[in-house]
């Protein structure tokens, strides 16, 4: 039976030897989902950069939930609404990355790495929370501090 440290340590080497591929198209934490390789991939640039991982929250993930839903209904991406989404997250500090067309969350996190705004928000020092949602590839993350 490995130990916790052990699985920890192979999973980050995993995690820094799979990055070459290329770019393509409440405080309660969240259960494990769909949306946890992503997070580990923010994690990880975070990480690099001097920064504590990101705590993932329930909250925020129903609110990306919630605007993915908006986004396939309306096939548009767009930050409309962002008010009522910092107003609903009660957070002191809220930023937003969009997506879109993505197969991959390592393709999707290296798009926004690749782009100075969504950069900016994944390495921003105030933000302690995660909340990340994909659908049909639309994707949602917000980065929130409480």
């Amino acid at each position: 039976m490995f130990k916790i440290s052990t699985i920890a340590t192979i999973l980050v080497m995993f995690i820094l030897t799979c990055t070459s591929e290329p770019i393509q198209e409440s405080h309660t934490p969240v259960p494990s989902n769909k949306s946890d390789s992503l997070i580990v991939y923010i994690n990880n640039e975070r990480t690099l950069n001097g920064l504590p991982a990101l705590i993932q929250e329930k909250l925020l993930t129903s609110i990306c939930e919630e605007k993915c839903d908006d986004m396939i209904r309306t096939k548009n991406v767009n930050h409309d609404g962002f008010s009522s989404r910092f107003e609903k997250s009660n957070a002191t500090v809220l930023l937003e990355n969009l997506g879109y067309g993505f197969s991959t969350d390592n393709g999707l996190c290296q798009a926004y790495m690749n782009s100075p705004r969504h950069r900016y928000n994944i390495l921003n020092r105030n933000v302690t929370h995660i909340g990340v949602y994909t659908k049909q590839k639309y994707n949602c993350c917000l980065f929130a501090k409480y």
